[in-house]
């Protein structure tokens, strides 16, 4: 009977996932156009982009921006709807296209570790003799499954910790009607990817504190590994696998870390010969898992650390952006579409917001009337776990916004879908906290209106982006 429940939840994501899929625009989701086009350069190419050729994209991948008017120089290109009988102007585009590879200054490819772009141009190469719509579309129904394996996972964690199927079911409920997440897991896009990675790390990790089994300690070092080659944030699981170790191990990875990280500011300093051969395996592997970035970050805080700046320029960075951090984190974090735009009504955010704070109150509960001496030792471990992660991960959104602030003294912005990375994680401590107000006879009452109120959240973003956008396929 519980597995019937969940099939009928993934059925239910599912079917939600592609109507967003057609609702939305092509490239109206963020950074879609510049994901399509790299994974579209691997795909034809059957090579990955390098020093000598990153800004490259398909002629195709740049007429297609043209007809559906996404401008690539605009950082959030506004809806402008598509030209007139654009699906007849994009048959006509020559089949050669493809593999016209043109300079495109608007494209990094080399920024991004390349496990997404190996996983969606393995794809992507099935499909490759059909027309533009059936890959682009293809594309898009794999991000759709990604979703569906978080959303398994996400619901396999809450059962551990929650110790209940309905609301385990509604956790996953939550998550998978994320109206962002489902924005996001509608497009090309690697964030599918990372945030499924991090979900299962999440379980597998709850795993290893349940049972202590070192099988389950190794699935996490593995994902840990792979999440470093998807996205540069993904660096979160390496930093919370000391949760795991024990004293000895703990010495091990500290020692590793100091000579990582010293590793690092010398590759930044160009004293490696890893960047003299552009073309050299070395390199290629630098990239592979962004040591380049990553070693031009270390540089950063060493630099800042010994000369005592960080102090002051974290605290001008905090008094410049606080409020506009606040004012965007939380909607942005809910749903706000067409390349950030277009809101759902105010009323939405407020009512999420009251949600949230009765959570916060739930989670004082435990502490003021010492509920939490009556959780076990395995809870703890748990709770510990996830509050760090979703801390750790939270501090590196920062971080990297106080980076490009201290670098360019220019305030880039904190985009709520940051976040969605740990998504899993903050639904399981927001319906944790939510528990406690409940007493336990009215569990399933409170797992039933949350899956009720998921579908709902879901609906009005849909109705927002079709507001938005209309049907733009007639």
């Amino acid at each position: 009977m519980k597995s019937i429940g969940l099939k009928l939840l993934l059925i239910a994501v599912l079917l939600k996932g592609l109507i967003w899929i057609f609702l939305t625009p092509i490239f109206q989701i963020p950074d879609e156009a510049s994901h399509f086009s790299i994974v579209q350069y691997i795909g034809e190419t059957r090579s990955m982009p390098n020093n000598k050729n990153t800004g490259i994209s398909p002629l195709e991948t740049l007429k297609i921006a043209e007809i559906v008017n996404f401008d690539w120089n605009i950082i959030h290109p506004v809806w402008r709807g598509y030209q007139s009988q654009w699906k007849q102007k994009i048959n006509l585009i020559p089949i050669d296209a493809k593999k016209n590879l043109i300079f495109n200054p608007q494209l990094t490819a080399l920024k991004r570790p390349p496990l997404y772009y190996w996983l969606a141009s393995s794809v992507y190469f099935i499909v490759k003799n059909t027309s533009f719509l059936t890959r682009f579309i293809t594309l898009r129904l794999l991000s759709l499954v990604l979703s569906l394996l978080t959303v398994y996972f996400t619901y396999k964690s809450a059962k551990i910790i929650l110790k209940q199927h309905l609301l385990a079911l509604a956790t996953a409920a939550l998550v998978g009607f994320q109206p962002m997440f489902s924005y996001i897991a509608s497009g090309v896009h690697y964030d599918s990817l990372a945030i499924l990675v991090v979900s299962a790390f999440t379980y597998f990790a709850f795993m290893n504190i349940k049972t202590s089994k070192k099988r389950y300690f190794k699935i996490c070092i593995f994902l840990a590994a792979i999440g470093l080659m998807i996205k540069p944030d993904m660096i979160v699981l390496v930093f919370i696998l000391p949760f795991f170790l024990n004293r000895r191990q703990l010495k091990t990875y500290g020692f590793l870390s100091l000579f990582s990280f010293v590793i690092l500011v010398l590759m930044a300093n160009n004293r490696f010969f890893v960047f003299k051969d552009r073309d050299s395996i070395v390199t290629r592997l630098v990239y592979l898992i962004n040591l380049n970035e990553y070693s031009l970050y270390a540089r950063f805080f060493l630099n800042s650390i010994t000369t005592g700046k960080i102090f002051f320029q974290f605290f001008d960075y905090l008094k410049a952006t606080w409020k506009g951090n606040i004012a965007q984190i939380f909607p942005w974090f809910w749903g706000v579409f067409g390349w950030l735009e277009k809101t759902m009504p105010l009323i939405v955010y407020r009512i999420l917001k009251l949600g949230i704070l009765i959570s916060i109150f739930g989670w004082l509960k435990i502490f003021i009337t010492r509920a939490w001496f009556k959780f076990n030792k395995i809870q703890k471990r748990i709770i510990y776990f996830i509050v760090t992660l979703v801390i750790i991960h939270f501090g590196i959104v920062i971080l990297n916004e106080f980076i490009i602030y201290s670098k360019r003294q220019r305030i880039f912005g904190i985009q709520g879908r940051y976040l969605l990375l740990t998504i899993s994680s903050q639904v399981i401590l927001l319906i944790f906290g939510l528990m406690q107000l409940v007493p336990q006879k009215y569990f399933n009452v409170l797992a039933k209106s949350i899956m009720i109120l998921s579908l709902i959240l879901n609906l009005i973003g849909l109705a927002t982006i079709y507001s938005f956008f209309g049907w733009v396929w007639s």
